[in-house]
């Protein structure tokens, strides 16, 4: 195995996720939420690494999900939470087709 090959491999999956993340963000500023796209990013990542290790593909979101609808001043927000993340599924699988 070539390694240049490899790091191709690795920065094309880094950049797919980053641009995963940017779509996540542009639907939270549409429902007047602003987490900045670096706090996202990493929830991104970490959802990518549970839909590796778990044995369903929606492992990721479910995390990201619950993530993101921790109460944060005072109020849980599982609605747009859950909303921006089935959107961004949704965006994501009629990309693909």
């Amino acid at each position: 195995m070539q390694m240049g090959y490899l790091f191709l491999a690795y920065s094309l999956n880094v950049g797919v996720v980053a641009l995963m993340a940017y779509r996540w963000w542009l639907l939270y500023t549409i429902v007047d939420a602003h987490p900045t796209y670096l706090y996202l990013l990493k929830v991104s990542f970490v959802g990518v690494f549970f839909n590796n290790v778990l044995p369903s593909t929606i492992g990721g979101d479910v995390y990201r999900t619950l993530h993101m609808a921790q109460p944060k001043d005072g109020r849980a927000q599982l609605s747009r939470s859950f909303a921006t993340v089935f959107l961004d599924r949704l965006i994501g699988l009629l990309g693909c087709c």
